[in-house]
Order: structure tokens, then C-alpha cells, then sequence
């Protein structure tokens, strides 16, 4: 089965419309494992005592209203595995040491947001993550190896500004192709520059979709394209 790089979440939702301000108090739910307000009418700010929850291992406040920075203190969650708030109005930069801070993290949702910088290269140490979806953003720089990621299914990080103005920003492409769990890569609608790798045929056999639309690649198809045949 093909991840899903556009979900936002699993849980029913409930009808809400207000402010996320009200919700500063929310520091005292010190037993709150799980908060799930997708497609209302939230606005505002995400609260930064959200952080003092401990034990918060699931957020999903995708399809709001919300704007501002994603507050530091999310990132100190350290059983947080299920991040998503996409299509809002987020904006700010991913914390570079994410890698560090969010061991348990598996799914991150944060599309169509307005989230500016690079993916830090400490996410290559996450090594529990599963689907990284970031697309229709305004990230920009380059993609750094991924290979300690074995668990990765998904990329998503199409209409973004990812570039660094040379040729080399296919080379974390050659990093996916031990990862036998790796279905998923959408990158189109970018400025990378390089050439497709000629090891494009050592993918795993579960690798189903990839999507480099309106970029700057150059040079020659592979002939190793004839050996993915599950795409």
C-alpha cells in the first residue's frame, strides 16, 4: 500500500471554532496522550504550554485556521510520534535539532503551510520516521542524506524552493535505495538541479511512485528504470 503523503489525520472530527489561545490552560491535562481537532474553524496561535503535556505522543490540527511559529516546546515532547497541522498558516523553521529532541517520531504532517528553511540535517536521525510530507511550503537548500532512515515510506516535498544552485542535489537520492520500505518520492515543482543516479534500479522492489515534474534535471534516463517494475 502506497503511503498517503496528503492525510492529516485518522481521528473523526469535531466541530470547533474559536481560538487556540483558549486553550493555554491545557498545560494542567498533564495526562492528555492525545489531541485530535482536524477540519474546524481553530485560529490563532498553537499554544506554547501545549509542551508542559508530557505524555502528548499525538497531535492533529490540520485544516484550520492556525498561524505563527509551531511552539519550540512541541519539540521537547519525546514520546510525540504523530505530528500533523497541515493546511494552516504556520510559519518559521523546522528546529535543527530535531533529530535530537523528537526520538519517537514516525509521521509528520505539514503541508501547505507557509514554513520557511531547510530540513535539518539532523532528521536523518530520526530513525523511527515513516512519512516526512512538507510539501506546498517555502523550504529551500538542499536534502541531505537520509539513509539511517530505515523505516522510511514516504518523502513529500513537492512545491517547495529546495535548491543550492549546483548540480549536486540529486545525491541524497543514492541514500534511499537500502531502505527496502521506501514506496514514495515527491519532489516536483522545485529548482534541483543533477542527474537521475544510475543505481536508480537497486530500489526496492516496494517502491511505487516518484515525481521530479518541473525541476532541473538534466541528462539521461537510466536504463535501471526497466528493473522498478512496481512503479
Amino acid at each position: 500500500m502506497t503511503p498517503n503523503l496528503n492525510a492529516t489525520a485518522t481521528a473523526t472530527p469535531a466541530f470547533m471554532v474559536g481560538s487556540t489561545s483558549n486553550a493555554a490552560s491545557s498545560g494542567n491535562l498533564s495526562s492528555l496522550v492525545a489531541l485530535a481537532a482536524p477540519e474546524n474553524r481553530l485560529e490563532g496561535s498553537i499554544p506554547n504550554s501545549l509542551g508542559q503535556l508530557t505524555n502528548l505522543s499525538y497531535i492533529s490540527l490540520g485544516d484550520n485556521m492556525l498561524s505563527g511559529g509551531i511552539p519550540l516546546s512541541l519539540f521537547n515532547l519525546s514520546s510525540l510520534y504523530h505530528l500533523a497541522a497541515p493546511v494552516n498558516q504556520l510559519k518559521g523553521t523546522l528546529p535543527i535539532d530535531i533529530g535530537s529532541t523528537l526520538p519517537s517520531l514516525r509521521l509528520v504532517f505539514l503541508f501547505s503551510n507557509l514554513l520557511s528553511g531547510v530540513l535539518p540535517s539532523s532528521t536523518s536521525n530520526l530513525t523511527n520516521l515513516e512519512i516526512i510530507s512538507l510539501s506546498r511550503n517555502q523550504l529551500s537548500g538542499k536534502i541531505l542524506s537520509l539513509e539511517n532512515l530505515h523505516n522510511l515510506q514516504g518523502l513529500g516535498m513537492q512545491y517547495n524552493n529546495l535548491e543550492t544552485g549546483r548540480e549536486d542535489d540529486m545525491d541524497f537520492f543514492s541514500s534511499l535505495v537500502n531502505i527496502t520500505s521506501f514506496r514514495e518520492l515527491s519532489l516536483s515543482v522545485n529548482n534541483i538541479r543533477g542527474k537521475l543516479p544510475k543505481n536508480i534500479g537497486n530500489f526496492s522492489t516496494n517502491f511505487r511512485s516518484i515525481g521530479f515534474a518541473r525541476n532541473k534535471l538534466f541528462g539521461r534516463i537510466p536504463d535501471g528504470f526497466v528493473d522498478l517494475s512496481n512503479i
